[in-house]
């Protein structure tokens, strides 16, 4: 199951201090832009974002322990959830419900997943309701595409 986690860059607030190194102005003489929250493409933005989005993930694992085969990854903004058997109702539970008590923005249209095979990232992931992960080739999204239809 892929789970995208909507502005994740932009949950991150900069410290009052460092807002002048997020500055712009899109023209001689106008109006100066501030950022005063992480803005994707900026570094200290996805390190940030990666540090707070480990601990949701880290908090997921621990929560669920050891009732489900689950691995719980992280990429950019999506949450890329591989668990085997009978914890995938509860494993999915717990990460939609730790994200709900956190306020964790979700995009909803993005969530997706299931029995058989899942991209994120640009990379193919095919697993079987037994036995989880067995195959992760790189390919492009519209064979991804392709391959979410066909399958």
């Amino acid at each position: 199951m892929v789970i995208d986690v909507k502005g994740a860059h932009r949950l991150i607030p900069i410290a009052e201090q460092d807002w002048p190194l997020q500055a712009c102005r899109l023209e001689e003489g106008g109006e100066i832009y501030v950022f005063t929250v992480g803005t994707f493409g900026i570094a200290s933005a996805a390190y940030w974002w990666s540090r707070a989005g480990s601990a949701v993930s880290r908090l997921v694992q621990y929560i669920i322990s050891n009732r489900a085969a689950t691995h719980l990854l992280l990429t950019a903004d999506d949450y890329l959830m591989i668990t085997t058997g009978a914890g995938f109702r509860p494993a999915t539970f717990t990460l939609l419900l730790v994200a709900a008590l956190i306020h964790l923005p979700l995009s909803w249209p993005k969530i997706r997943g299931g029995p058989g095979g899942v991209g994120v990232g640009g990379i193919l992931f095919n697993w079987r309701a037994e036995g989880g992960v067995h195959c992760a080739s790189s390919v492009s999204y519209t064979h991804l595409r392709a391959h979410q239809t066909d399958s």
